[in-house]
């Protein structure tokens, strides 16, 4: 299953944007966030933790 969260667009140059994906891989479950506007902007974890908010 992947779970995404699209951003808001943009208000001005300081505002903050992401994409968070989470996915299976073999046998693990992977986080990736990521500026949607910058290809070279993302960071890949295997290490997950349920968020309640």
């Amino acid at each position: 299953m992947t779970e995404s969260r699209r951003p808001e667009p943009p208000v001005d140059d300081a505002a903050i944007r992401d994409t968070y994906e989470e996915y299976d891989l073999e046998d693990a479950r992977v986080a990736m966030i990521a500026d949607p506007h910058n290809e070279h902007a993302w960071i890949q974890s295997d290490v997950t933790v349920p968020v309640t908010q």
